[in-house]
C-alpha cells in the first residue's frame, strides 16, 4: 500500500483538505477513491460509445435505502 498515493489522490484529485485526510479512516480514503475510478469510467465509457455497468451509479435501480446514521454507510468509519 503506498500512503503517498493515496495522500495524492486524495488530496488533489479528489481535492479534498489535508487534515480530512488525516481524520479518515483508511476504509473510507479507499471508498471514496472507488468511487473516484467508477465515475471515472462512466465518462470514459461513454466518451467511447462503450457499455459500462457502475458500481455506484446506476439508474435502473429503484431501490433506496434509507440511513439513519453515517456508521450504516460502508467504509465511511
Amino acid at each position: 500500500m503506498d500512503y503517498d498515493l493515496f495522500f495524492y489522490l486524495y488530496c488533489f484529485r479528489l481535492n479534498r483538505p489535508e487534515k480530512e485526510f488525516y481524520c479518515s479512516s483508511l476504509s473510507k480514503v479507499m471508498k471514496m477513491l472507488d468511487i473516484a475510478n467508477d465515475e471515472a469510467a462512466i465518462k470514459s465509457a461513454e466518451i467511447n460509445n462503450q457499455p459500462y455497468t457502475s458500481q455506484y451509479f446506476n439508474p435502473n435501480t429503484n431501490e433506496a435505502k434509507t440511513i439513519t446514521s453515517m456508521k450504516e454507510v460502508e467504509g465511511f468509519v
